[in-house]
This record gives C-alpha cells, structure tokens and sequence, in this order.
C-alpha cells in the first residue's frame, strides 16, 4: 500500500534536519512508538503500538535509517511482528526536507505491506487514515519538541503523546475518507 503525505513544521530546515537525524527524538514524537536499542550504523530496534478501538497491534522490529545531507532526504527500511496476532509489517520509507514560506516542508513517500488479520483493515482504508492521523500528531509533536514548547499547551504531555488512537479519532478519519470518495465534493 503506497501512501504519500506533506507537512510543515515551522521552523528552520535546519533545525528540522538536525531533529529528523536525532532517531529518539523522532521517535518519542510518534505515537505508539519506543526506540528499545540503538545497534549503530544507522541500525535501530523499536516497537510500535496501534490501538484501532478493540483492535490493537504490538509490533516488535528493527529499521535502518539512511540520511543524505546535501539533499535533506533519507529512507527508512523497516519490518515488524505483531508476536500476539500473528500480523507482520512492512515498510520502505523515503523523505525530503524543502524550504517553504512558512518553515520547512517535510514530503514522505512510503510504501507499507501488512500480513495476517491487520491486512483486512487495509481494504476500507482504515490503514490509511490511522496513519494520516499518526503523522498529523507526528507533526505536531515535533513542532512542539523545536519550539521548546511545553507539550502541556497543546494538551500533550508525556503520557499522552505516545495515546492510543481514540474511537473518534477512527471515525473523524473514516468519515474524511467517506467524504473524499464523493464525486460532487
């Protein structure tokens, strides 16, 4: 399943750059996510929760992470087992920093095959909207993280930034995804 998303963060690109080299904190602004080890050379372990109301997925894997300083891009390769429910991930992940009037747009390419019980979600394009909505906090963590801001004033502390995807959350994105399917829209 390929998916493309954009967003900006208002800052300097490098100041994102050097956020988007810096794995834990990318790590601890993505939801669900926990860096578990370090192994070098661009080598890491991690886990990644995802709760879609009663269903909930634990994947347990390793990414290696490439980065390109001249052009502000990289990719990320990366797979995972989900040990209780036997479901299995995926995903080939390329990214470009680009400077736009209001700080720095992030473009992210990525291609993500899910295996076992989790696939069926993929087929009502529930996959995709979790992770739009998984990106959009993504965003607003980081932005949060430059600004050296406290999470609290978008209502984010630690506990919460890395909170399961809420029923309304779900909906909100099943209903956008509805909506975008219409031919009068």
């Amino acid at each position: 399943m390929k998916m493309e998303y954009n967003f900006i963060v208002k800052r300097p690109i490098g100041d994102v750059w050097n956020s988007f080299k810096d794995i834990p904190t990318v790590a601890s602004c993505m939801p669900g996510a926990e860096l578990t080890e370090n192994e070098g050379d661009g080598k890491y372990k991690g886990n990644v929760k995802v709760k879609l109301g009663p269903f909930s997925v634990f994947f347990e894997g390793q990414a290696e992470v490439k980065f390109d300083d001249n052009s502000k891009s990289g990719y990320v390769n990366g797979n995972g087992i989900d040990r209780k429910g036997g479901n299995r991930a995926k995903v080939s992940m390329s990214f470009y920093l680009e400077n736009s009037d209001e700080g720095t747009k992030t473009i992210i390419d990525s291609d993500i095959q899910l295996f076992g019980a989790i696939a069926q979600f993929g087929r009502v394009g529930i996959i995709k909207e979790t992770a739009n909505i998984l990106i959009g906090k993504f965003s607003e963590n980081l932005e949060s993280r430059l600004s050296n801001e406290p999470n609290e004033i978008k209502g984010q502390n630690k506990e919460s930034i890395n909170k399961d995807i809420t029923t309304f959350d779900l909906l909100r994105g099943f209903l956008k995804w509805l909506y975008s399917l219409l031919p009068f829209r």
